[in-house]
Protein backbone atom coordinates (compact mmCIF):
# COMPACT_ATOMS: atom_id res chain seq x y z
CA UNK A 1 0.00 0.00 0.00
CA UNK A 2 1.40 3.48 -1.01
CA UNK A 3 1.43 6.15 1.61
CA UNK A 4 -0.55 9.65 1.17
CA UNK A 5 1.26 12.38 1.01
CA UNK A 6 0.54 15.94 2.40
CA UNK A 7 1.51 19.21 2.17
CA UNK A 8 4.86 20.53 2.05
CA UNK A 9 5.95 22.29 4.27
CA UNK A 10 9.25 24.93 3.41
CA UNK A 11 12.11 25.07 5.80
CA UNK A 12 14.21 28.34 6.07
CA UNK A 13 17.79 28.77 7.49
CA UNK A 14 20.08 31.41 8.91
CA UNK A 15 23.77 30.78 9.55
CA UNK A 16 23.23 31.63 13.40
CA UNK A 17 26.11 32.00 15.95
CA UNK A 18 27.37 29.02 18.14
CA UNK A 19 25.25 27.86 21.05
CA UNK A 20 27.69 29.23 23.55
CA UNK A 21 26.89 33.28 22.66
CA UNK A 22 22.99 32.96 23.44
CA UNK A 23 24.10 31.17 26.50
CA UNK A 24 23.57 27.69 25.72
CA UNK A 25 24.13 25.09 28.65
CA UNK A 26 22.81 21.77 27.37
CA UNK A 27 21.05 20.38 24.72
CA UNK A 28 18.78 17.19 25.94
CA UNK A 29 16.85 14.36 24.30
CA UNK A 30 17.95 15.24 20.51
CA UNK A 31 17.57 13.08 17.53
CA UNK A 32 20.78 13.29 14.75
CA UNK A 33 21.27 11.59 11.33
CA UNK A 34 24.23 12.35 8.94
CA UNK A 35 23.07 12.70 5.42
CA UNK A 36 25.23 14.19 2.44
CA UNK A 37 27.84 16.56 3.54
CA UNK A 38 26.04 17.45 6.95
CA UNK A 39 25.20 16.48 10.18
CA UNK A 40 21.77 17.09 11.16
CA UNK A 41 21.04 17.47 14.70
CA UNK A 42 16.48 17.55 15.98
CA UNK A 43 14.31 17.65 18.89
CA UNK A 44 15.09 17.61 22.10
CA UNK A 45 15.45 20.58 24.90
CA UNK A 46 17.61 23.66 24.80
CA UNK A 47 18.71 24.36 28.10
CA UNK A 48 20.06 28.37 28.68
CA UNK A 49 21.27 30.18 31.50
CA UNK A 50 21.51 34.06 31.94
CA UNK A 51 23.09 34.78 34.80
CA UNK A 52 22.11 32.97 37.87
CA UNK A 53 18.51 31.89 36.07
CA UNK A 54 18.26 28.62 33.81
CA UNK A 55 15.27 27.83 30.98
CA UNK A 56 14.37 24.97 28.97
CA UNK A 57 12.59 25.01 26.32
CA UNK A 58 11.71 22.51 22.55
CA UNK A 59 14.51 23.33 20.41
CA UNK A 60 12.84 25.92 17.65
CA UNK A 61 15.21 25.15 15.52
CA UNK A 62 17.66 21.39 13.80
CA UNK A 63 21.23 21.95 13.73
CA UNK A 64 23.40 22.06 10.87
CA UNK A 65 26.83 20.67 11.11
CA UNK A 66 29.51 20.52 9.00
CA UNK A 67 30.53 17.19 8.27
CA UNK A 68 33.00 18.51 5.31
CA UNK A 69 34.99 20.38 7.07
CA UNK A 70 37.41 20.27 10.33
CA UNK A 71 35.94 21.93 13.17
CA UNK A 72 36.57 22.67 16.76
CA UNK A 73 33.93 22.00 19.39
CA UNK A 74 34.63 25.29 20.61
CA UNK A 75 34.89 27.56 17.39
CA UNK A 76 31.90 26.56 15.32
CA UNK A 77 29.14 28.14 13.49
CA UNK A 78 26.26 26.46 13.17
CA UNK A 79 23.01 26.60 10.49
CA UNK A 80 19.94 26.90 11.91
CA UNK A 81 16.92 25.62 10.01
CA UNK A 82 13.51 27.01 11.12
CA UNK A 83 10.26 25.32 9.80
CA UNK A 84 6.74 24.58 10.90
CA UNK A 85 4.43 21.91 10.52
CA UNK A 86 6.17 18.42 11.95
CA UNK A 87 6.09 18.33 15.90
CA UNK A 88 8.87 19.06 18.03
CA UNK A 89 9.93 15.97 20.63
CA UNK A 90 12.16 15.09 23.13
CA UNK A 91 13.97 11.53 21.71
CA UNK A 92 12.85 11.94 18.15
CA UNK A 93 14.09 8.80 15.52
CA UNK A 94 16.09 10.22 13.01
CA UNK A 95 17.40 8.11 10.18
CA UNK A 96 19.04 8.14 6.95
CA UNK A 97 17.49 5.85 4.04
CA UNK A 98 19.93 3.36 3.05
CA UNK A 99 20.33 5.89 -0.59
CA UNK A 100 21.37 8.60 1.31
CA UNK A 101 18.66 10.82 -0.25
CA UNK A 102 16.80 11.77 2.39
CA UNK A 103 16.53 11.23 6.37
CA UNK A 104 12.99 10.08 8.27
CA UNK A 105 11.59 10.95 11.41
CA UNK A 106 9.34 8.65 13.88
CA UNK A 107 8.19 8.97 17.45
CA UNK A 108 9.13 10.64 20.42
CA UNK A 109 7.85 12.75 23.11
CA UNK A 110 5.78 15.71 22.60
CA UNK A 111 7.40 18.82 24.66
CA UNK A 112 3.79 20.58 25.30
CA UNK A 113 2.71 17.64 26.65
CA UNK A 114 0.42 16.88 24.40
CA UNK A 115 0.68 14.87 21.10
CA UNK A 116 -1.34 17.22 18.41
CA UNK A 117 -2.10 15.55 14.16
CA UNK A 118 1.43 16.55 13.13
CA UNK A 119 2.57 13.47 15.51
CA UNK A 120 0.02 11.24 13.27
CA UNK A 121 2.91 11.36 10.40
CA UNK A 122 6.03 9.84 9.10
CA UNK A 123 8.16 12.70 7.98
CA UNK A 124 10.58 12.44 4.89
CA UNK A 125 13.30 15.49 4.70
CA UNK A 126 15.10 16.05 1.64
CA UNK A 127 17.39 19.17 1.16
CA UNK A 128 17.30 21.58 -1.06
CA UNK A 129 19.25 21.88 -4.31
CA UNK A 130 20.93 25.04 -2.08
CA UNK A 131 21.48 22.47 0.80
CA UNK A 132 20.47 25.09 3.02
CA UNK A 133 16.80 24.46 3.19
CA UNK A 134 14.46 21.32 3.69
CA UNK A 135 11.00 20.27 2.39
CA UNK A 136 8.97 18.19 5.08
CA UNK A 137 6.66 15.25 3.38
CA UNK A 138 3.58 14.25 6.04
CA UNK A 139 3.40 10.72 4.95
CA UNK A 140 0.18 9.69 6.38
CA UNK A 141 -0.24 6.91 8.57
CA UNK A 142 -3.88 6.99 10.04
CA UNK A 143 -5.06 4.61 7.50
CA UNK A 144 -3.03 1.71 9.68
CA UNK A 145 -3.63 3.80 13.16
CA UNK A 146 -4.25 0.29 14.95
CA UNK A 147 -0.98 -0.78 14.89
CA UNK A 148 0.95 2.35 13.64
CA UNK A 149 1.25 4.16 16.84
CA UNK A 150 3.76 6.53 17.44
CA UNK A 151 5.94 5.79 20.29
CA UNK A 152 8.93 6.49 22.20
CA UNK A 153 12.16 4.78 23.25
CA UNK A 154 12.37 2.57 20.25
CA UNK A 155 15.51 0.72 18.45
CA UNK A 156 15.05 2.70 15.43
CA UNK A 157 17.12 1.79 12.32
CA UNK A 158 17.69 1.38 8.58
CA UNK A 159 18.33 -2.07 6.84
CA UNK A 160 18.76 -2.24 3.51
CA UNK A 161 15.85 0.06 2.47
CA UNK A 162 13.51 -1.26 5.50
CA UNK A 163 13.35 1.11 8.46
CA UNK A 164 12.55 -0.77 12.07
CA UNK A 165 11.36 0.61 14.67
CA UNK A 166 11.30 -2.01 17.49
CA UNK A 167 9.60 -1.78 21.24
CA UNK A 168 9.18 1.52 22.90
CA UNK A 169 6.89 2.68 25.17
CA UNK A 170 3.51 5.05 24.02
CA UNK A 171 0.89 7.57 26.01
CA UNK A 172 -1.23 10.60 25.24
CA UNK A 173 2.37 12.54 24.92
CA UNK A 174 3.50 9.83 22.27
CA UNK A 175 0.49 9.59 19.70
CA UNK A 176 -3.02 11.20 19.87
CA UNK A 177 -4.79 8.44 19.08
CA UNK A 178 -3.69 6.47 22.40
CA UNK A 179 -6.10 7.25 25.28
CA UNK A 180 -3.54 6.57 27.70
CA UNK A 181 -2.35 9.15 30.57
CA UNK A 182 1.12 10.18 30.55
CA UNK A 183 1.60 9.22 33.80
CA UNK A 184 1.53 5.53 32.40
CA UNK A 185 3.58 4.11 29.70
CA UNK A 186 2.67 0.90 27.73
CA UNK A 187 5.99 -0.86 26.93
CA UNK A 188 7.80 -3.80 25.82
CA UNK A 189 11.33 -3.22 25.41
CA UNK A 190 12.42 -0.26 25.66
CA UNK A 191 15.52 2.61 25.04
CA UNK A 192 17.29 0.07 23.29
CA UNK A 193 19.28 0.30 20.77
CA UNK A 194 18.95 -1.26 17.41
CA UNK A 195 22.16 -1.81 14.72
CA UNK A 196 21.78 -3.60 10.92
CA UNK A 197 24.52 -5.46 9.76
CA UNK A 198 23.58 -4.90 6.33
CA UNK A 199 25.77 -7.63 4.82
CA UNK A 200 24.92 -10.83 7.01
CA UNK A 201 22.03 -13.39 5.58
CA UNK A 202 19.87 -12.59 2.68
CA UNK A 203 18.32 -9.40 3.71
CA UNK A 204 20.47 -8.32 6.63
CA UNK A 205 19.83 -8.22 9.91
CA UNK A 206 19.34 -5.87 13.26
CA UNK A 207 21.17 -6.16 16.51
CA UNK A 208 19.75 -5.25 19.79
CA UNK A 209 21.46 -4.22 22.50
CA UNK A 210 20.45 -3.17 25.85
CA UNK A 211 17.59 -1.04 27.52
CA UNK A 212 14.69 -1.96 30.01
CA UNK A 213 11.75 -4.02 29.80
CA UNK A 214 8.29 -3.87 32.05
CA UNK A 215 7.25 -7.07 33.66
CA UNK A 216 3.38 -5.92 33.54
CA UNK A 217 1.80 -3.74 30.79
CA UNK A 218 2.93 -0.59 32.69
CA UNK A 219 6.10 0.16 32.26
CA UNK A 220 8.13 1.83 35.48
CA UNK A 221 11.45 3.16 34.74
CA UNK A 222 14.54 0.90 35.70
CA UNK A 223 12.06 -1.99 36.84
CA UNK A 224 14.07 -4.39 34.71
CA UNK A 225 17.41 -4.11 32.51
CA UNK A 226 18.35 -5.92 29.60
CA UNK A 227 21.35 -7.05 30.22
CA UNK A 228 24.78 -6.85 27.34
CA UNK A 229 25.62 -10.53 28.50
CA UNK A 230 23.05 -11.45 25.62
CA UNK A 231 22.45 -10.09 21.82
CA UNK A 232 19.16 -10.52 20.43
CA UNK A 233 19.40 -10.83 15.97
CA UNK A 234 16.24 -10.54 13.61
CA UNK A 235 16.67 -12.23 10.80
CA UNK A 236 14.57 -9.93 8.39
CA UNK A 237 14.69 -12.46 6.21
CA UNK A 238 13.42 -15.21 8.14
CA UNK A 239 11.08 -12.94 10.25
CA UNK A 240 12.28 -14.84 13.15
CA UNK A 241 14.34 -13.53 16.78
CA UNK A 242 17.73 -15.67 17.35
CA UNK A 243 20.31 -14.65 19.80
CA UNK A 244 23.81 -15.15 21.10
CA UNK A 245 26.09 -14.82 24.31
CA UNK A 246 28.77 -12.37 24.33
CA UNK A 247 32.22 -12.71 26.42
CA UNK A 248 34.69 -10.19 27.59
CA UNK A 249 34.01 -6.60 29.94
CA UNK A 250 30.79 -6.19 28.55
CA UNK A 251 28.52 -2.50 29.60
CA UNK A 252 26.69 -2.41 32.85
CA UNK A 253 22.83 -2.33 33.03
CA UNK A 254 22.02 0.78 31.69
CA UNK A 255 19.30 2.37 29.40
CA UNK A 256 19.51 6.14 27.40
CA UNK A 257 22.98 5.22 25.98
CA UNK A 258 23.92 5.83 22.09
CA UNK A 259 26.03 3.80 19.59
CA UNK A 260 27.20 4.17 16.02
CA UNK A 261 28.77 0.97 14.34
CA UNK A 262 31.46 0.40 12.00
CA UNK A 263 32.87 -2.12 9.50
CA UNK A 264 36.03 -3.22 9.24
CA UNK A 265 38.68 -4.51 6.42
CA UNK A 266 38.36 -7.94 7.57
CA UNK A 267 34.95 -8.52 7.60
CA UNK A 268 34.21 -7.66 11.03
CA UNK A 269 31.96 -5.32 12.42
CA UNK A 270 32.20 -3.19 15.67
CA UNK A 271 29.44 -1.44 17.44
CA UNK A 272 30.63 1.57 20.35
CA UNK A 273 28.07 2.00 22.87
CA UNK A 274 28.62 5.05 24.88
CA UNK A 275 27.33 6.38 28.20
CA UNK A 276 23.68 5.67 29.74
CA UNK A 277 22.26 6.04 32.73
CA UNK A 278 20.84 3.27 35.69
CA UNK A 279 17.57 4.65 37.47
CA UNK A 280 18.02 2.12 40.08
CA UNK A 281 21.42 2.96 40.58
CA UNK A 282 20.87 6.66 39.84
CA UNK A 283 24.15 6.43 38.10
CA UNK A 284 25.20 7.89 34.70
CA UNK A 285 27.88 7.09 33.15
CA UNK A 286 30.96 8.15 31.02
CA UNK A 287 32.52 5.18 29.49
CA UNK A 288 32.88 3.87 26.12
CA UNK A 289 32.55 -0.29 25.31
CA UNK A 290 33.43 -2.00 21.75
CA UNK A 291 31.35 -5.01 20.85
CA UNK A 292 32.70 -6.63 17.60
CA UNK A 293 30.81 -9.21 15.48
CA UNK A 294 31.38 -12.08 14.27
CA UNK A 295 32.94 -12.44 17.73
CA UNK A 296 30.60 -10.89 20.17
CA UNK A 297 33.27 -10.16 22.33
CA UNK A 298 33.19 -6.53 24.51
CA UNK A 299 36.07 -4.62 25.27
CA UNK A 300 35.82 -1.61 27.36
CA UNK A 301 37.91 1.26 26.46
CA UNK A 302 40.35 2.44 28.78
CA UNK A 303 40.03 6.28 29.81
CA UNK A 304 39.43 8.67 33.11
CA UNK A 305 35.57 9.12 33.11
CA UNK A 306 35.20 13.16 33.39
CA UNK A 307 31.89 13.91 31.71
CA UNK A 308 28.28 11.44 32.94
CA UNK A 309 26.25 11.70 30.10
CA UNK A 310 22.68 10.34 29.01
CA UNK A 311 20.14 11.49 26.87
CA UNK A 312 22.45 12.51 24.00
CA UNK A 313 22.68 11.04 20.33
CA UNK A 314 25.62 10.06 18.38
CA UNK A 315 26.82 9.50 14.76
CA UNK A 316 29.45 8.19 12.41
CA UNK A 317 31.41 11.06 10.99
CA UNK A 318 34.28 11.19 8.51
CA UNK A 319 35.22 8.13 8.37
CA UNK A 320 36.60 6.71 11.31
CA UNK A 321 34.63 9.62 14.37
CA UNK A 322 31.79 9.65 16.42
CA UNK A 323 30.34 12.71 17.20
CA UNK A 324 28.72 13.07 20.27
CA UNK A 325 25.86 16.01 20.82
CA UNK A 326 24.74 17.25 24.17
CA UNK A 327 22.94 14.85 27.04
CA UNK A 328 23.15 15.15 30.39
CA UNK A 329 24.34 13.87 33.71
CA UNK A 330 20.85 12.31 34.79
CA UNK A 331 22.64 11.03 38.29
CA UNK A 332 22.46 14.39 39.65
CA UNK A 333 19.95 14.65 42.72
CA UNK A 334 17.18 16.42 40.65
CA UNK A 335 16.12 17.93 37.59
CA UNK A 336 17.23 21.45 38.43
CA UNK A 337 20.39 19.89 39.27
CA UNK A 338 20.61 18.35 35.60
CA UNK A 339 19.67 21.73 33.89
CA UNK A 340 21.78 23.80 36.08
CA UNK A 341 24.92 22.00 35.35
CA UNK A 342 26.75 23.02 32.35
CA UNK A 343 27.87 20.97 29.80
CA UNK A 344 31.91 20.66 30.09
CA UNK A 345 31.94 20.04 26.16
CA UNK A 346 31.90 23.59 24.19
CA UNK A 347 28.53 23.41 22.42
CA UNK A 348 28.12 19.96 24.00
CA UNK A 349 29.79 18.00 21.20
CA UNK A 350 32.23 15.61 21.93
CA UNK A 351 34.49 13.41 19.34
CA UNK A 352 35.78 9.99 19.50
CA UNK A 353 38.58 8.39 17.30
CA UNK A 354 36.84 4.97 16.44
CA UNK A 355 40.26 3.56 15.25
CA UNK A 356 42.87 5.55 18.36
CA UNK A 357 39.65 5.09 20.41
CA UNK A 358 40.83 8.65 22.16
CA UNK A 359 38.79 11.69 22.60
CA UNK A 360 38.96 14.86 21.34
CA UNK A 361 37.41 18.45 20.73
CA UNK A 362 38.57 18.52 16.89
CA UNK A 363 36.21 16.98 14.06
CA UNK A 364 38.16 15.98 11.00
CA UNK A 365 36.34 16.48 8.16
CA UNK A 366 39.42 13.87 6.31
CA UNK A 367 38.17 10.54 4.56
CA UNK A 368 40.05 8.40 6.95
CA UNK A 369 38.22 5.11 6.36
CA UNK A 370 37.55 2.84 9.46
CA UNK A 371 39.31 -0.15 10.50
CA UNK A 372 39.04 -2.55 13.40
CA UNK A 373 41.06 -1.24 16.46
CA UNK A 374 44.86 -3.01 16.90
CA UNK A 375 43.38 -4.65 20.50
CA UNK A 376 40.15 -5.89 18.56
CA UNK A 377 42.14 -7.23 15.76
CA UNK A 378 45.20 -9.04 18.26
CA UNK A 379 41.75 -10.83 19.91
CA UNK A 380 40.91 -12.36 16.93
CA UNK A 381 44.94 -13.09 15.67
CA UNK A 382 44.87 -15.18 18.82
CA UNK A 383 42.67 -17.58 17.38
CA UNK A 384 39.46 -16.99 19.95
CA UNK A 385 36.61 -17.20 17.61
CA UNK A 386 37.25 -20.99 17.28
CA UNK A 387 36.27 -20.89 21.59
CA UNK A 388 32.73 -19.17 20.57
CA UNK A 389 30.19 -21.38 22.14
CA UNK A 390 27.45 -20.50 19.83
CA UNK A 391 23.57 -20.70 20.91
CA UNK A 392 22.24 -22.64 17.98
CA UNK A 393 23.72 -23.97 14.91
CA UNK A 394 21.43 -21.42 12.98
CA UNK A 395 23.66 -18.31 14.92
CA UNK A 396 27.05 -20.33 14.12
CA UNK A 397 25.88 -20.36 10.50
CA UNK A 398 25.21 -17.37 10.21
CA UNK A 399 28.19 -15.78 11.78
CA UNK A 400 31.45 -18.03 11.74
CA UNK A 401 32.83 -17.28 8.41
CA UNK A 402 32.75 -13.60 8.22
CA UNK A 403 35.53 -12.84 9.59
CA UNK A 404 38.60 -12.37 7.31
CA UNK A 405 36.05 -13.11 4.70
CA UNK A 406 34.08 -9.90 4.52
CA UNK A 407 31.23 -9.23 2.30
CA UNK A 408 30.02 -5.96 0.48
CA UNK A 409 26.39 -4.65 1.31
CA UNK A 410 23.73 -4.98 -1.22
CA UNK A 411 24.06 -1.70 -3.25
CA UNK A 412 21.92 0.89 -2.57
CA UNK A 413 18.59 1.94 -3.83
CA UNK A 414 16.80 4.76 -4.37
CA UNK A 415 13.99 4.87 -1.98
CA UNK A 416 10.02 6.18 -1.81
CA UNK A 417 8.19 5.60 1.24
CA UNK A 418 5.24 2.52 1.87
CA UNK A 419 3.76 1.82 5.51
CA UNK A 420 4.06 -1.65 6.12
CA UNK A 421 2.87 -1.61 10.00
CA UNK A 422 3.94 -5.09 11.23
CA UNK A 423 4.38 -7.60 14.10
CA UNK A 424 8.01 -9.17 13.90
CA UNK A 425 7.25 -12.70 14.47
CA UNK A 426 8.56 -14.78 18.30
CA UNK A 427 10.06 -12.79 21.20
CA UNK A 428 14.03 -13.94 22.48
CA UNK A 429 14.03 -13.65 25.98
CA UNK A 430 13.45 -9.85 27.41
CA UNK A 431 12.92 -8.61 23.94
CA UNK A 432 9.73 -7.28 22.22
CA UNK A 433 8.23 -8.83 19.39
CA UNK A 434 6.07 -5.56 18.01
CA UNK A 435 7.66 -3.41 15.43
CA UNK A 436 6.89 -0.91 13.08
CA UNK A 437 8.32 -1.79 9.74
CA UNK A 438 8.42 1.15 6.98
CA UNK A 439 9.51 -0.32 3.79
CA UNK A 440 11.41 2.24 1.41
CA UNK A 441 11.58 0.70 -1.93
CA UNK A 442 12.56 1.24 -5.16
CA UNK A 443 9.75 3.56 -7.17
CA UNK A 444 7.83 1.66 -9.62
CA UNK A 445 7.38 -1.41 -7.50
Amino acid sequence: MSAAFGALVQGQSTTGPSPDDSGFSRRIATGAAVLGDYIYVDGGLLVTQSGTATSNESSPYMLQIPANSSWSNDAISFNQLYYTGSPRNNYPDILTSSDGGKMISWGGVSTNEQANSSSEYLWTMQPALSGMSWNLERVDTTSRRTTAQRSAGSGAVVCNNTAFFIGGWVNVDTDPSVDVPRTTKIPKVTTSIATCLANYAESGIVIVLGGETGQTAVYKEGERYVAFDQVHIYSIHKDEWLKQETTGSQPSNRSHFCTVSANGTNGTTEIFVYGGFNSQLSEAYDDLYVLTIPGFHWTKVDYPSSSPRADHACVRAGGRQMVVIGGANLGLSSQEAVYEDVDPWANGLGVFDLVNLSWSHIYSSENNDYDTPTSISDWYAAGNMKQIEWCSDEVKDLFSGHYMNGRNAPPSKNSTITIITSVVGGVTGTVAAMAIVIMLVRPGR
